[in-house]
């Protein structure tokens, strides 16, 4: 990553699933048997975002933070 960001290099794509999986995913979050809820860690303001922004090479809790509230 040090040569993408020092040549200022584009990254595109997706990364681990393509989409015409999307709609399988989709189906079993719809059924329950998945429940992408559970890796919800906390969720933010904005306000509270940008400051864990600068704290995340700390590691300050588990799962995933979500931005809720603008």
């Amino acid at each position: 990553m040090g040569v993408v960001v020092s040549r200022e290099l584009d990254i595109r794509g997706s990364r681990g699933m393509s989409p015409k999986n999307y709609p399988a995913v989709f189906n079993m979050i719809k059924s329950g048997f998945v429940a992408p809820r559970s890796l919800i860690g906390s969720e933010l303001s904005l306000e509270e975002g940008a400051d864990l922004l600068t704290r995340m090479d700390q590691f300050p809790g588990t799962g995933v933070a979500v931005i809720t509230s603008f």
